[in-house]
């Protein structure tokens, strides 16, 4: 949405009117809030359960929206307003929810994940730091357990097909997979696969539908951790990433950060190997005698 044409003064008198013509809304989405915190389905970060907002520059008419979010998968937005509750998909298609529907939808997001990632909500809470290694470093386990199968797999496909490259993000010029210096496989989480096979369009459509089911496979089990991180660094906690890559290797051991808009700055986890969360004292002092190693996670 634009910059509002209106002043704050009208913008609070129009708010007020929708409030008084959508009480309904307004009990209904406080409802579904209390059971989504209930089932403790909000991020760490977020500081209120649902927000209404203007639809258009001069605050014509409001939106409210309920959050409801998962730690391994994308935060669903439930739109609610006097005739229907729904949701949109990627394409922003609506899709209408029953009353039970969104019942059914928080009693289903309330899974095995939800409650390994609420007992390590609350060990961060605490302060408990032994708990919060022991915690991320199991999830990081099965994530390598599932992991490296899948990547041994997907690579070995790649090595074996004649002519395949790997396209340079900065100049376009493809190098034959086999003529690659070093490791190549942080490419597969790239956003647009890079792999191609020269001269063959069809089989590089083949090759590219084989990358985009390991990026699926990959962000599933990544996900739960890469929550995890995220918490630990709003949580004002310092996270040490050791991988098994050389110091001049894109994904080098290093430590995690915040951005200056206080976005979480995470790396892949391919070949992370453990993962050190430390109070900042203890960060910082670690930090202090740590030998300069490549710090891309920074």
């Amino acid at each position: 949405m634009n910059k509002l044409k209106i002043n704050e003064s009208e913008l609070f008198e129009n708010l007020e009117k929708w409030i008084g013509y959508n009480v309904d809304v307004i009990v209904k989405a406080q409802t579904i809030s209390k059971k989504i915190n209930e089932a403790k389905l909000l991020h760490i970060h977020r500081s209120l359960p649902f927000e209404i907002l203007p639809v258009d520059d001069v605050a014509s008419d409001f939106k409210l929206t309920v959050f409801l979010d998962h730690p391994c998968k994308d935060t669903i937005e439930i739109i609610l307003n006097r005739s229907e509750s729904y949701v949109l998909d990627d394409q922003e298609n609506k899709k209408i929810l029953l009353d039970e529907d969104i019942d059914n939808l928080i009693t289903n997001s309330n899974n095995e994940e939800n409650k390994i990632y609420q007992k390590f909500i609350e060990s961060i809470h605490q302060r408990n730091y032994t708990e919060v290694n022991k915690v991320i470093n199991s999830e990081l386990l099965q994530y390598r357990m599932k992991l490296e199968p899948k990547l041994k797999e997907i690579k070995d496909y790649l090595k074996s097909i004649e002519n395949v490259g790997l396209t340079s993000p900065t100049d376009g010029t493809v190098s034959y997979l086999n003529r690659v210096m070093g490791r190549w496989d942080l490419a597969l989480l790239w956003d647009t696969c890079p792999f191609v096979v020269v001269s063959n369009t069809e089989l590089t459509e083949s090759v590219k539908k084989e990358v985009e089911s390991f990026k699926t496979f990959e962000k599933e089990w990544s996900s739960l951790l890469n929550t995890m991180q995220k918490a630990c660094l709003t949580s004002k906690m310092d996270v040490q990433v050791i991988t098994d890559s050389k110091d001049n290797e894109a994904d080098a051991s290093g430590w995690l950060s915040i951005d200056k808009f206080g976005v979480p700055q995470i790396g892949p986890l391919l070949h992370v190997v453990k993962i050190n969360v430390y109070s900042i004292l203890e960060g910082n002092m670690k930090k202090d005698v740590a030998s300069p190693t490549g710090l891309i996670y920074k």
